[in-house]
């Protein structure tokens, strides 16, 4: 029995329909328009990367359908955990994606938002079936003053289910079409990556969510050594790339982010700054798991904390540099 799957929907039970390829953004939802948005001082930029950036690109897929009972087309486990065998694609991987976003306060500065993520992949065809947890968000400072989204609004966004597909297998090249998805701080959202965000005058919204117990709407974000700022906040990407080896997926990618400020603990982290995707400088690096040795308990599973601890032996963070953002001409 076949179902339609609507991508980046939190697992649950059942699936409605996706949306109609290509992507549009419905006419009842409001655009991303340019312009500054509210953050918190110049460093919650880091953790807001605010909606006046671009909306993603549209894509071109079909409407996204698999089986509900969908397996790996083969595969066995390996000791650390991951597939090997059989598919090279299926198993787990680790996902890191260091997104550059630039601010203007003056001239035009550089910020970066490293994540690092848990990918379960199966496969149908040339769709990869890929289950995503985020496993950690380091936000780089500016001026030495660093925004932190805790480690409980992190747990608390659970995993959520992206459709990619494979392109040009049998050739000398395999593109990788990552899917559209809405990683979601502080609310839940029956589809997370077309509903309207709730308003500002709105801190009762039945959507969001108080990962922290402490009375606040929304996540907390921490910035700086005091301030304290509570959001709604939705990422919306889709990663682009390639395949460069066994195991080894390259590449960049689109972002954008909407963020609903309820309050702060202190007026000066209601400052307005501008901000902006710079897509030409985001990267991705995803690689698998199997034959690694990062199943450090040996319990034959790769969790989020191993995937953790091991990235800095495969990942390399790009540094902020303010050259990378160009001054308006």
């Amino acid at each position: 029995m076949r179902r339609p799957n609507r991508p980046n929907r939190p697992n649950r039970s059942k699936r409605p329909s996706c949306p109609t390829w290509p992507l549009r953004w419905p006419a009842s939802r409001p655009r991303l328009s340019p312009g500054p948005l509210r953050v918190a001082l110049l460093v919650a930029a880091l953790a807001a990367l605010p909606g006046c950036e671009p909306a993603p690109t549209d894509s071109t897929f079909p409407d996204q359908v698999f089986d509900a009972g969908a397996t790996a087309d083969g595969g066995g486990a390996s000791s650390d955990g991951a597939t090997t065998g059989g598919d090279p694609f299926v198993g787990t991987w680790g996902l890191a994606t260091d997104w550059s976003t630039c601010v203007t306060v003056g001239s035009r500065i550089e910020t970066r938002s490293r994540k690092i993520l848990r990918v379960e992949v199966t496969r149908k065809g040339n769709r990869l079936l890929e289950q995503r947890q985020l496993c950690q968000i380091q936000l780089t400072p500016i001026f030495g003053l660093k925004t932190v989204v805790p480690q409980v609004v992190v747990d608390a966004m659970g995993t959520w289910q992206v459709e990619s597909r494979l392109l040009g297998e049998g050739g000398e090249e395999i593109a990788y079409a990552g899917g559209l998805e809405g990683q979601l701080m502080g609310l839940q959202m029956a589809n997370p990556i077309y509903d309207v965000m709730p308003l500002k005058t709105e801190p009762s919204d039945p959507r969001l969510i108080d990962p922290e117990n402490d009375g606040n709407p929304g996540a907390t974000f921490n910035v700086g050594p005091s301030c304290k700022l509570y959001v709604a906040q939705r990422e919306t990407s889709n990663l682009t790339g390639r395949v460069v080896g066994p195991g080894r997926i390259e590449g960049g990618g689109a972002h954008a982010t909407e963020q609903v400020v309820f309050g702060s603990s202190a007026a000066i982290c209601g400052q307005t700054f501008a901000t902006f995707s710079n897509t030409p400088h985001h990267k991705f690096l995803m690689l698998k798991a199997a034959g690694k040795g990062w199943d450090d308990d040996k319990d034959g599973t790769v969790s989020c904390a191993e995937i953790v601890k091991h990235h800095t032996e495969w990942m390399t963070w790009a540094e902020p540099d303010d050259k990378r953002c160009p001054e308006k001409p």
